[in-house]
């Protein structure tokens, strides 16, 4: 993690009250998130106004390659992050590694998506999740675990917000949080 872990948590845990307070068990509420593109979409909001200033980018769907050494099948397979705030390091561009990865697809220069970033210029990265599947939120939390391995100073989190679904898989899905070391940020209506 680093030194912007609390300020980022702090934005979770502010986004979580908003969600806690337009969902309930029976969700009445028409302004409530009730997708996790809606949570997704409040989260890279947040931490872009949050990031603007310090120059650091905060985009969507962005796939962890652990090296700029991956070849385009491998990063065909890697799982895509929810949201990431990206940084420029060691006076290399994270968009120049971007291109220079997006470059070995051979499509040339009008590809203009650049999906594989190496996760040595991961300031943060949240998956989110509502509603979910212990099986699918296992694999995100694995994927979190294994950024940080990569880049220690990357802040990751994982969000689980969860108006309906069962109280015995949200707690499934906290412990196996807590077993892999990713910091969870959660809110279930069911208790």
């Amino acid at each position: 993690m680093n030194d912007d872990f609390v300020t980022v948590q702090r934005v979770l845990d502010e986004l979580k009250s908003i969600y806690a307070s337009h969902c309930s068990v029976d969700v009445e509420d028409p302004a409530a998130q009730i997708t996790e593109r809606d949570i997704v979409a409040d989260i890279r909001h947040s931490l872009t106004a949050l990031f603007d200033k310090k120059g650091y980018h905060v985009h969507c769907e962005i796939r962890p390659a652990p090296n700029t050494n991956i070849e385009p099948q491998e990063m065909k397979r890697l799982p895509r992050i929810d949201v990431v705030v990206l940084r420029n390091g060691n006076r290399q561009s994270w968009l120049v590694a971007a291109k220079q990865l997006q470059n070995k697809y051979r499509k040339g220069p009008f590809q203009a998506r650049f999906s594989s970033v190496p996760v040595e210029f991961f300031h943060t990265a949240v998956e989110a999740k509502i509603q979910s599947k212990v099986a699918d939120a296992r694999k995100d939390i694995d994927t979190l675990r294994d950024i940080q391995k990569i880049n220690p100073s990357c802040n990751c989190f994982f969000v689980l917000f969860n108006a309906r679904g069962r109280v015995r898989d949200h707690d499934r899905i906290l412990a196996y949080g807590r077993e892999q070391a990713v910091t969870v940020v959660e809110y279930t209506a069911q208790r």
